[in-house]
């Protein structure tokens, strides 16, 4: 994944978008839903999350019945196989 041609979602557009709060979508972040998300503009406590939107494309894409679980150890590494190509 480039990060420079990657498009970047705030936690607050990511919960409006899939129907979320906010605070779900950000505890969401430190739990490893969203693999490749990372804090802007750097690790320090007040940072803010951005998550790339293929990330939530494929939250998304999931049956709504398994879009608010935990994933596991297997399908995270699954999905960052992905990204790794």
């Amino acid at each position: 994944m480039d990060p420079m041609t990657t498009h970047w979602l705030t936690a607050e557009q990511v919960a409006q978008t899939l129907g979320f709060t906010s605070k779900t979508i950000r505890s969401w972040c430190v739990q490893g839903r969203f693999p490749n998300a990372k804090k802007f503009p750097d690790d320090k406590p007040r940072s803010e999350w951005r998550i790339p939107e293929s990330d939530v494309r494929l939250l998304s894409d999931r049956p709504p019945h398994q879009r608010g679980r935990i994933l596991t150890r297997k399908e995270r590494a699954a999905l960052m196989n992905l990204y790794r190509g």
